[in-house]
């Protein structure tokens, strides 16, 4: 073409030739640097790594956060780690964990955790893999009982009803286990564990020649579902089955640690029974701030949750001040297991390794053991002790006028479901948008019926969600981002938890019956159309507010909550609702970033609207283990009798909770 220029290095401005030139040198470098330390580490963590991090126990992962892999190069490098980069030494042990996969599963969906293959694991697939490389008669063995197993179990499937109705199982009398298939079901159930799939996979030859020999309509292509298929066909996992459901062996939720938590959870039950029946009054827990504790008497909390929630860790109060001013206290009470757990329990440190409670459709696995925290969970019945953290509120801006901390005890809850509460005030219900149940099993009756809520009840919940409206409203005012993401339906599972044959079973399992699901159109995240979750979110907030404040200006070491977005104001703000916050979803909303983390120092909350105010998770006890940090920190600037965390443990538990998060 004869408008293009000849010579296109002539169109080049030299501005921009020289900083191509320092952009590749600069890589060139960074590249350098990165093997140069990646050598160092590989030198230095060679045969030790495996041992520093495996578990005790044989047959379990254990969870390796890469700032503590590099901690343990740096205690290996010695003075010559003052040589290297942080940033060079991080990569380089992320390279060495990320090419070490016989060992170590990056975690897919944290890409900072990795787990410690069990040393069981890694002797199966050396073992398989031997069978495979000398012929070994063992794994031909297998290949012919898998077809036979599969081609029985399906006919009697065929005959037989298998999905919808109660799930039931019996094993097959014409088929049992050898020793040797139940290798190769833990190696096909271990190649499930495989963590990205930018790591290397030792398992993946074998399931080529596996899935070639078994003549399955399925193959594998490097993914789970050949592994996971073929569990299925042979009986050895139900065919609905989620392996991390069947399979705790990779998670925190040992059958060892389980056994250690239920005992200490029975243990602290029946201290917990025994103060109870000594109190005539307030209970006294010895948590060193009973002289503190106030007695709520009967004023009405109430708890708002979905009817399925298993752990209610709050409730709430909205009262008038009735001191002459348009405002109301609010009352976030919060379940408070710290009354009976200290941070050293033994049940604390097993918390501490969970992080969290672990949700699945078919199965929750609990921070802490049901037996444990159904003591606290509100609206048991009977005196329940909390933490209460107390706001005054303008009803006419939003404004938090007061604040106040202070454990206390809860008589008089009442329990109501999100739906209750939008039917009561008018707003849409997720009653009303049931898709489709996918078996053939009817929906039971609700176990909680939808009730006529009383004047008193519907006119404190009238308050309340005003009350949320307005500390919204002033929210959005001072640049909230209130993100209108597309509605999402939800999905529920019954019976939860789904039972299954123990793993590995003995012989084939034929199964019966099957789960039944539930689909739910999801409702819009505007205030308007979601009243009662908004509304409990919002008074979520406040008490993290509250108490986020309370403990930046008592100078007490909390984990603090900091989230902001560099971007947001650029992409969002011209499509922002300076009333609401509310920002239409679109393609700006996708391109937004945000940064977010725990730290012991209070951080930005930009998009928030919270003018300034520190955020702290507090709600959420019974299911988040930095919320119990931040309770035992709190009570301990009440009163110098209830314990609390060296500073030192609390970074720690800052970097675990950033990432577990990341």
């Amino acid at each position: 073409d004869a408008s293009l220029p000849v010579n296109e290095d002539e169109t080049i401005p030299q501005a921009r030739k020289d900083a191509s030139v320092q952009l590749i040198r600069a890589m060139r470098r960074f590249k350098r640097e990165r093997d140069v330390a990646a050598y160092a580490v590989r030198q230095a963590a060679m045969g030790r790594f495996y041992e520093e991090f495996r578990s005790p126990d044989p047959d379990a992962y254990n969870a390796v956060h890469l700032h503590q892999a590099v901690t343990f190069v740096r205690k290996l490098l010695g003075p010559k780690a003052s040589q290297f980069d942080t940033n060079m030494l991080k990569i380089g042990t992320y390279q060495y964990l990320m090419e070490e996969s016989d060992y170590f599963n990056n975690d897919p969906y944290s890409p900072t955790i990795f787990h410690a293959v069990p040393p069981s694991s890694i002797r199966r697939v050396r073992e398989v893999q031997r069978w495979v490389k000398t012929n070994d008669p063992r794994f031909g063995k297998f290949v012919s009982k898998a077809k036979e197993i599969t081609k029985d179990l399906r006919a009697w499937r065929a005959q037989s009803r298998t999905s919808g109705g109660e799930i039931s199982w019996s094993p097959m009398p014409e088929h049992a286990f050898t020793e040797d298939d139940l290798t190769m079901i833990h190696f096909l159930n271990d190649s499930l564990r495989r963590g990205r799939s930018k790591q290397g996979n030792p398992y993946d030859y074998v399931l080529s020649l596996l899935s070639r020999a078994i003549e399955a309509p399925y193959t594998h292509d490097g993914s789970r579902d050949f592994a996971f298929n073929l569990l299925a066909d042979i009986g050895a996992h139900p065919p609905w089955g989620n392996l991390l459901v069947t399979d705790d062996s990779s998670t925190p939720w040992t059958a060892k640690d389980e056994a250690i938590a239920e005992a200490e959870a029975k243990r602290l039950a029946e201290h917990f029974k025994a103060i109870q029946e000594s109190s005539s009054g307030v209970p006294k827990f010895g948590d060193g701030v009973d002289h503190l504790r106030h007695d709520w008497g009967d004023m009405p909390a109430y708890v708002i949750d979905n009817e399925s929630a298993e752990e209610l860790d709050d409730g709430i109060s909205v009262v008038p001040a009735n001191d002459g001013t348009n405002s109301v206290w609010v009352h976030v009470h919060i379940a408070d297991p710290t009354a009976l757990l200290r941070p050293d329990d033994t049940l604390s440190k097993i918390a501490q390794k969970r992080i969290g409670s672990l949700y699945f459709m078919e199965k929750t696995f609990p921070l802490l053991p049901a037996e444990f925290a159904s003591l606290f969970s509100l609206g048991r019945g009977g005196p329940q002790p909390v933490f209460s953290i107390s706001a005054k509120i303008s009803n006419e801006d939003g404004a938090i006028l007061e604040t106040s901390l202070k454990p206390g005890i809860l008589r008089n809850v009442h329990t109501v479901t999100y739906d209750e509460m939008d039917r009561a005030l008018g707003a849409m219900t997720s009653e009303g948008y049931v898709l489709s149940e996918l078996s053939n099993t009817p929906k039971t009756e609700s176990s909680l019926k939808p009730r006529v809520l009383s004047h008193p009840v519907l006119e404190d919940l009238k308050a309340l969600a005003k009350a949320a409206e307005t500390l919204s409203r002033r929210r959005g005012i001072h640049g909230a981002y209130n993100f209108l993401y597309p509605t999402r339906g939800e999905v529920e599972v019954a019976p939860k938890p789904l039972n299954s044959a123990p793993f590995p079973p003995p012989a084939p399992m034929k199964y019966q019956g099957g789960p039944t699901y539930y689909v739910y159109k999801g409702l819009s995240s505007s205030f308007e159309v979601n009243n009662s979750k908004w509304a409990v979110a919002e008074m979520m907030m406040l008490g993290c507010r509250v108490a986020a404040r309370h403990a930046r200006d008592n100078q007490v070491p909390i984990l603090y909550r900091h989230n902001s977005s560099p971007n947001a104001d650029e992409l969002c703000a011209h499509l922002r609702d300076p009333l609401t916050g509310e920002v239409p979803y679109g393609p700006e909303t996708r391109m937004v970033n945000t940064v977010g983390g725990t730290s012991t120092v209070p951080g930005g909350n930009s998009m928030l609207g919270t003018e300034g105010d520190p955020y702290a998770r507090v709600t959420s006890p019974l299911r988040r283990f930095g919320d119990l940090v931040n309770h035992w920190q709190l009570k301990a600037c009440m009163s110098p009798d209830a314990p609390r965390i060296p500073l030192e443990q609390l970074d720690a538990a800052a970097t675990d909770l950033t990432t577990a998060e990341a």
